[in-house]
Formats: structure tokens, sequence, C-alpha cells
């Protein structure tokens, strides 16, 4: 094991030790690829001392087990605009830590991005402060265009807070993609602007396990994605416009329609504003969602369709693994939920329900179950569930929707409206 030290007081021509310190992050990066080089399978540990360390072109690490540590949040500091697109880039770069300090973007050059770390397996990012924000944050994960497996193993994200109040920002805060086995914890995603995203979870996504976060801003919480298997909430809290959002289902020809399978929501407190979405399952297989508060959302707390729209070209869809035959039923299940003084403002109440059914194709196989849930509402015009047929336009008519009162507690406006079209 080797450590190489830096401070602002350094100087690069010293061996970086602790007496001796490294200026730049550069420098040290140089140094440890050396050490590591000639000595394969150990640890390589990089410490910055407080202070603010100038980012003018990409740090690039292309060595594995390099843990890079600060000397806490706002008290080491890498600012600039990298080359334009990074500050740091990571390839390869397995076994690979970053904690304890403060990332910020200049923005007068370029569209940078804070941290990329690509093919790589075990990443643990923690206690680590993302401002300035402008295009993503901390990115992991790699494409190849075409994946049917993800390429990246064991991501950990605990303990950070992605500040995205640029209002230039229209990406993703913590971007991760084509990664197994993904865990986000007690993070805060906080001044998501309106065309921006806290975290996205990308492409194929498998394993994924979100706990304990907090997102607040204009923009769109959380998304998962089309191609995932096993996706976990938890815990978290979600104030924007768009809460949780699932990805549109998708058309990959050969490979066949790709969804996201077994989605569980639990224990979520939910209010969205600016006449978004709570939680729109979007393109999943099996989903429960469970212990969630829905509370003062402006226009639909809970969506249940096939996302956005269909991408019905192959060619044009980015996404195309993970594909999960058409043909099983969609089981779903809404279970010991609160809704509480949904869409207040009451504009339009038929298509701003507690929950809406809508846009899915004929013959699609349902199965949807509302049991154990409590509405509440002082409004006369609220609307609990709706079912609008494909064209998202008229009352629909669903089989394989259980919705029984004496199941469900409702606390209500005696003018009121349980369910508006027809459960067959």
């Amino acid at each position: 094991m080797a450590t190489f030290w830096v401070s602002p007081s350094g100087n690069d021509a010293w061996p970086g030790g602790l007496l001796c310190p490294l200026q730049t992050l550069q420098a040290a990066v140089g140094r440890a690829g050396v050490w590591a080089a000639d000595h394969p399978g150990q640890n390589v540990h990089i410490r910055l001392r407080a202070g603010v360390y100038p980012i003018g072109a990409v740090v690039e690490v292309g060595f594995p087990r390099l843990s890079i540590r600060g000397a806490g949040l706002g008290r080491t500091i890498l600012r600039g605009a990298g080359d334009g697109h990074r500050q740091l880039r990571v390839i390869g770069g397995h076994r690979f830590a970053l904690s304890h300090l403060t990332l910020h973007t200049d923005t007068e050059v370029g569209n940078p991005s804070s941290v990329w770390i690509e093919a790589s397996d075990d990443v643990f990012v923690h206690h680590v402060h993302v401002t300035q924000i402008r295009f993503w944050g901390v990115v992991i994960g790699t494409s190849d265009g075409c994946s049917l497996d993800p390429v990246n193993r064991r991501a950990r994200v605990e303990d950070c807070v992605f500040d995205q109040s640029n209002p230039q920002s229209t990406t993703e805060a913590l971007l991760v993609f084509n990664t197994d086995d993904v865990q986000v914890t007690r993070c805060t995603f906080r001044g998501v602007p309106r065309h921006a995203i806290g975290l996205g979870l990308f492409q194929v996504v498998h394993a994924a396990v979100v706990t304990d976060c907090g997102f607040f801003g204009d923009g769109t919480g959380a998304y998962y994605p089309v191609s995932g298997v096993d996706l976990t909430f938890r815990g978290c809290e979600l104030r924007t416009s768009n809460g949780l959002i699932g990805a549109n289902q998708s058309d990959n020809g050969p490979q066949g329609s790709t969804r996201a399978e077994r989605l569980t929501v639990e224990g979520c407190r939910v209010t969205s504003h600016s006449d978004g979405r709570g939680l729109q399952l979007g393109a999943v297989q099996r989903a429960v969602v469970v212990g969630c508060t829905f509370t003062r959302c402006d226009a639909v707390a809970v969506v249940i369709d096939l996302g956005n729209d269909l991408v019905p070209k192959p060619e044009l869809n980015f996404v195309c693994a993970g594909a999960i035959p058409p043909e099983p039923p969609r089981v779903l299940r809404l279970i010991g939920n609160t809704f509480d003084d949904n869409n207040p403002a009451a504009t339009y109440p038929k298509v701003h329900p507690d929950v809406l059914v809508q846009s899915l194709p004929v013959g699609l196989d349902l199965d949807l179950e509302i049991a154990g849930n409590t509405f509440i509402s002082a409004h006369p015009s609220h609307y609990v569930l709706t079912l609008l047929d494909a064209s998202g336009a008229n009352d629909g008519s669903f089989a394989g929707i259980t919705f029984e009162a004496a199941a469900n507690t409702f606390n209500l406006h005696p003018d009121a409206v349980i369910v508006s079209g027809t459960l067959l």
C-alpha cells in the first residue's frame, strides 16, 4: 500500500509524502499510476489536504485500487471545467473510491461534468458534495450501445449532496447505467431545475436499491430504466414536479419488448407540484407500491400506463437490452398507501385523480390490486380512480383490476367520485 499526499502549498517536484506533499491532483494521479504499475494488486491512496485545487484539464485514472479522499465537504474543493466535458475520468478503475470532498464545475467552458467512472467494478462514492451541476454530476457506467448484460458491478453512493441550483442544468445529477448491484443511500438531490433529473437509472440496471434519499426542486426526482430487474426505492422523500418516473416501453425488433421487472416502492413520501406526477409506473412488468404517502400532488399521484410513449423503431431506440417477453400479465399492487388531499386545486379533476390508468393497449393482461389504502380529500370534485381508454381521452373499461370499497378506507367529500370508468 502507498499513500500520496497533496496540498495547495505543496510542490509537484516533491515525492508526495506527509511532510513533502505534491501540489496538484494531476501529479498525484501520475505518481500513483507509476507506483501501481510496479505493485500490481496493491491499494494506493491519494489524500488531499484542505484547500482549492484547480482542474484545468481532465484528470484520467487508468489503474485499479485507487482511493481519493479529501479533508471534508467544503474543505477540499476540486474546482474547474477540466477539458470542458469532465473533471475526473476513471477508466477501468476497479475498486475505486472517492470521498470527503466538494466538486465544483465552472460552466464558462463547454458543458462540464464532474466525474465519469467507466467500466469499473466496486465503485464507492461517499461524503461528496457536487455543486454547480450543468451536465452530469457523477456518472457511473459504460455503454457499448446495445448491451445485453451490465458491464459494471457493485456501485455504492452514500451520504452525498448533489446541488443542481444551476438553472442551466438539464440532465441527471447522478447517472448510473449498465450496472449490476447498485446502492444509493442517504443522498440529497436539491434544487433540481425544471428540465433536469436528480437520479437517473438508465439502460440496463439490475438489483438497484435507493434508500432514504431526498429529492427537491422543480424537475424530476428520479427515473428507472426500461431494462432493469429488481429495483427498489425505500424511505425516500420526493418533493419535485415529477417524483419517480418509469421509462417507456420500447419495441426492440428481434429482441422483443423491453420493460422493467420487479419494482418495489416502499415507505416513500411524495409531493409533486407544477402539474407533475407523483409516481408514473411506466413499462414495468411487476410492481408493488406499499406504505407510501402521496400528499397534495398537483396532477396525479399514481399513473399506470406504458410510460410517456411507445418507441416503435429499434433503430431509434438507444435501449436495446434486457428484453422481457411481451405476453406475461402485468402484475401491479397498490397496498397500504395514503393518498391525502391530492390535486388540491381541483383542476381537471377527472384526469387528475389519485390513481390514473390510461393508454393501455387492448388485450393487455392486467392484474392490478388496490387494497388497504386510505384516500382523503375534502374537495367535492375529487376523483379516486380514473380509467381512460387507449386514446387517453375517454372513459375506459378494464378487466383485471381489483378495487373494492370494503378493502380500502375513504375520508372524502360526499360528492367525490370513487371510480370513473368501468371495472369489468
